[in-house]
């Protein structure tokens, strides 16, 4: 299990930026991580004091970011962009009531590759409710050539 400190020092995002609290399981294709970040009032995705539905596929795509940086080592650690969402499907209502308690975040590493990596991801509620599921497709940057 890692810790949010543990979370941090594997991921680009910090401070409040970084949306995933403890990493609960992974292996080479999957990563199960929970969070509470969701109920911050200082959650810098918040807008006009809510925190809409959409807000969910940073959460999970945070989540494939992160396993990627634990799995894809060949290379060392690579800067990737997120550059399309497929099949996005957000539950009704706002991401930020009490009642979804901590969120059960899980992504799966689908392909994988040298130029980039497509991920299933979904966030569901403590009951099991489903709030956000989609596939992400991240792009890796080219890693600099040695002399």
């Amino acid at each position: 299990m890692l810790s949010r400190a543990d979370i941090e020092a594997r991921m680009p995002h910090a401070g409040a930026s970084c949306l995933l609290e403890r990493v609960i399981a992974h292996d080479g294709r999957t990563i199960h991580c929970t969070t509470r970040a969701h109920l911050d009032p200082a959650n810098p995705l918040r807008r006009n004091g809510r925190l809409d539905m959409v807000c969910g596929v940073e959460i999970g795509m945070q989540a494939a970011a992160l396993h990627g940086g634990l799995h894809m080592q060949a290379g060392g650690p690579r800067i990737g962009y997120l550059t399309t969402l497929r099949q996005v499907s957000l539950a009704p209502g706002r991401l930020d009531q009490p009642e979804t308690g901590t969120l059960q975040v899980r992504a799966t590493c689908e392909q994988a590759d040298e130029q980039g990596m497509r991920y299933h991801f979904s966030v569901a509620s403590e009951a099991g409710a489903m709030l956000v599921t989609g596939h992400g497709f991240v792009v890796l940057q080219p890693q600099e050539q040695q002399p």
